[in-house]
């Protein structure tokens, strides 16, 4: 931002600084940064979707700004600046929020009607991967194109941990016209709610009971497949210490979830668990059924 501002300056008041030298620094600056702010699969790297969303204003404002100083853009920034417009269609709902991972807000849009699909309706439920990135998103749609459910999953773990949250394998479920499953999202700094949003408590992946937020730990794909109507990802988070927790992610036909996580060599914690977060317009009341998985339908 302080970069982008230089170009701004140097735009505005040509008279006023030193012009060519500030543009210059300004677009040096930008090269370099860019190389860790945005992935080549057009993610900004801020484990957050509301941070995409703001990343995307910048890199074009950037790009903008350069031209108005007459600089020669580098075609890299295009580029990715387009596959970061694109991943930012990918995420977004057709009510127009974002999956609430990382600093993001929890939006709940007024409630609108919704028509069921009938019953011998076909659906498409393309994977989308992003494997350097952390991420894989797929949406259900009808075939008049209308979506039907709209599915995420997080792993995204990056040094610097910018908006990070404890949440790699998370979930975010949307469908049937509004959200269902979702991290906990966005809380203000210095309140009392800040820490358990940016802990493992925020999401509902799984995790050693008391394990910290920022513990050294990597997650890994391990496989995904998908059809024309069903989608599959496993997932493989190991810590420093020799844990690892296993999530198998399925993506049924007809708005079905099928969620098995399993705990492995796991002796550091005296409990392990997943704290299931939904919208918070949402009441929900158990059905005294309890599974090594979740399903939901």
């Amino acid at each position: 931002m302080q970069n982008i501002a230089l170009l701004q300056a140097a735009a505005a008041f040509p008279g006023l600084i030193e012009t060519v030298a500030t543009r210059r620094l300004a677009l040096a600056r930008l090269t370099m940064q860019l190389r860790y702010y945005l992935s080549d699969e057009g993610v900004i790297l801020e484990h957050s979707a509301g941070y995409h969303l703001a990343g995307v204003e910048l890199v074009a404002a950037a790009i903008q700004l350069a031209e108005l100083n007459h600089l020669t853009v580098p075609p890299v920034w295009k580029e990715r600046l387009k596959r970061a417009r694109l991943f930012l269609a990918r995420i977004m709902r057709p009510d127009g929020t974002l999956p609430a991972f990382g600093d993001t807000r929890v939006q709940v849009p007024e409630p609108t009607a919704w028509t069921a699909p009938g019953v011998g309706e076909q659906f498409q439920s393309p994977l989308s991967l992003y494997s350097l990135s952390g991420y894989g998103v797929w949406a259900a749609s009808d075939p008049s194109g209308r979506v039907l459910n709209h599915t995420m999953v997080n792993w995204s773990y990056f040094p610097g941990q910018a908006h990070k949250h404890a949440d790699e394998t998370g979930l975010s479920v949307w469908a049937l016209g509004r959200g269902w499953i979702t991290p906990s999202g966005y809380a203000p700094y210095g309140s009392e709610f800040r820490l358990p949003v940016d802990g493992w408590l925020g999401s509902n992946a799984q995790h050693g009971e008391g394990e910290d937020a920022d513990s050294a730990r990597k997650t890994d794909l391990l496989g995904s497949a998908s059809s024309h109507a069903n989608v599959f990802l496993d997932l493989k988070r190991s810590t420093a210490h020799g844990a690892t927790f296993r999530r198998q992610v399925v993506g049924l036909a007809r708005g079905r979830w099928l969620v098995i996580d399993q705990p492995l060599g796991t002796a550091q914690w005296t409990a392990v668990e997943t704290v299931w977060t939904f919208y918070p317009d949402l009441t929900v009341e158990p059905l005294g059924l309890r599974v090594g998985g979740l399903i939901i339908s």
